[in-house]
């Protein structure tokens, strides 16, 4: 394909807001002097990491449907400890999936919040990197720009009890300088192309009362597993765990992307 329709076709998905067609792309290339089979645009569009399917094939980009929509993690006893966080697989599937975790750029909504090299255990790094899938983990980790002692090679010897990663401080989110166990991060993806993530710090409530988003965050679980399930039979096993995410929150986004959300990975570990 012309790299100039590989361009406006890129173009095209990073801008359009709703569902579209093969057919749509074809007229937005015709308007733009521009050609292409519809055989070769729907190859394009079944190839990309930019768009989803939908049914009767029509397609909806990823920048419109992820953009602004709320999402949480909790942070680790050792992540609280050491005062700063690690994204990794924690933004799946919001942001670009073409872009390592390390590269994700944190605002605090006022400024972007600068990253620092810090030591984790790796069991640590293998549980917050985990949603990425066996055989993509350790790649993700060892490949991280603040991890120059262990090079990917390593891992056939053993692996190491700890390894130096990228991460953010607490205390340059809003409401971070206090933090403590039990809170959480509240994420939304404030510019898609840009990769960048607005966090803050959502304070747990007392241990002897429930709060109004402690019984929806309850809520949030139940009615995520149920859908979660939903989406397995509707869609069948996907080719990524991102991209089983992707339908989840597509079908779901109302329901599932409210201030008082919880997260896949505390989902996955207290599920039976």
């Amino acid at each position: 394909m012309d790299l100039d329709v590989v361009g406006l076709l890129k173009k095209f998905l990073f801008t359009h807001k709703g569902s579209f067609s093969a057919e749509d792309v074809r007229d937005y290339l015709k308007s733009n002097q521009e050609k292409a089979y519809l055989e070769d645009i729907e190859r394009f569009l079944s190839e990309s990491d930019y768009v989803i399917p939908l049914i009767d094939k029509k397609y909806i980009t990823r920048i419109s449907v992820f953009t602004n929509q709320y999402f949480s993690f909790k942070p680790t006893l050792e992540e609280i400890k050491k005062g700063h966080f690690l994204i990794g697989h924690r933004c799946i599937p919001f942001i670009n999936q073409e872009i390592p975790p390390d590269r994700i750029v944190v605002s605090n909504g006022d400024e972007d919040v600068p990253s620092k090299k810090n030591s984790f255990s790796m069991n640590l790094a293998l549980d917050v990197f985990g949603l990425y899938g066996e055989g993509y983990v350790l790649p993700y980790i060892y490949n991280d720009h603040s991890n120059e002692e262990y090079p990917l090679t390593s891992v056939n010897y053993s692996l190491p009890v700890k390894i130096s990663l990228t991460s953010w401080p607490f205390d340059k989110l809003k409401g971070g300088s206090d933090i403590v166990y039990g809170d959480r991060i509240l994420c939304r993806v404030t510019d898609w192309i840009s990769n960048k993530v607005e966090m803050s710090v959502l304070k747990s409530s007392d241990k002897n009362t429930l709060s109004k988003f402690d019984l929806e965050r309850n809520e949030w679980f139940k009615i995520c597993e149920e859908r979660l399930i939903d989406s397995f039979n509707k869609n069948g096993p996907c080719l990524s765990i991102e991209q089983q995410l992707a339908f989840l929150y597509l079908e779901n986004i109302e329901e599932l992307c409210t201030e008082s959300c919880g997260s896949i990975e505390e989902l996955l570990a207290n599920s039976n």
